[in-house]
């Protein structure tokens, strides 16, 4: 595939992704609290080996949770990369919150903050309306490279499992002619 370079200088973020950002950045930072909350009570009420269990997961969590933070940093820098970042944790943010809502088969001490609650489907629900958002026309234009053309959903939708639309491409410098 032959792609002309086409300048995209002065670029600005779509206006709503910076308050998606902090959006995502609360959800997630509310998410820690309530797990970092039941710590104590997960540790007294256990024996060694859910302990270390609960720990784990507890540490998982919150690597998730810096990678996470980071990510939301540089979504203003256009990089398809922190595209691909957002929606991924995104998606395993909110899977690992679902799964900690039901107690992980009972090796968590999670269930008994989440179970039921308003406040985690709201942040179910609020998470999957910002990776809908990340998949906008508007904000994929944002993250396309400068030397690409545009391409469709699907390849976004396989870029975020890892498989990149926009490499391998023959590019052809525009310029003016000699």
């Amino acid at each position: 595939m032959t792609t002309h370079l086409r300048p995209r200088l002065g670029r600005k973020a779509p206006g709503l992704l910076i308050l998606v950002g902090l959006i995502a950045l609360f959800f997630a930072s509310y998410y820690m609290y309530q797990v970092f909350q039941l710590m104590p009570g997960a540790i007294e009420d256990r024996e060694t080996a859910g302990i270390l269990v609960s720990v784990g997961m507890m540490l998982l969590m919150f690597v998730l949770y810096a990678n996470y933070v980071l990510t939301i940093f540089r979504l203003s820098s256009g990089s398809r990369k922190a595209w691909a970042g957002m929606v991924r944790l995104s998606v395993t943010y909110t899977l690992v919150a679902m799964l900690t809502t039901y107690g992980l088969l009972g090796l968590l001490p999670m269930k008994a903050a989440f179970a039921g609650t308003w406040e985690m489907w709201l942040v179910i629900v609020a998470v999957f309306a910002m990776v809908a958002y990340m998949f906008t026309s508007e904000v994929r234009e944002f993250f396309t490279p400068g030397y690409a053309d545009e391409v469709s959903l699907g390849e976004w939708v396989k870029y975020v499992l890892w498989i990149d639309p926009f490499r391998g491409e023959n590019l052809i410098v525009e310029g003016p002619s000699s």
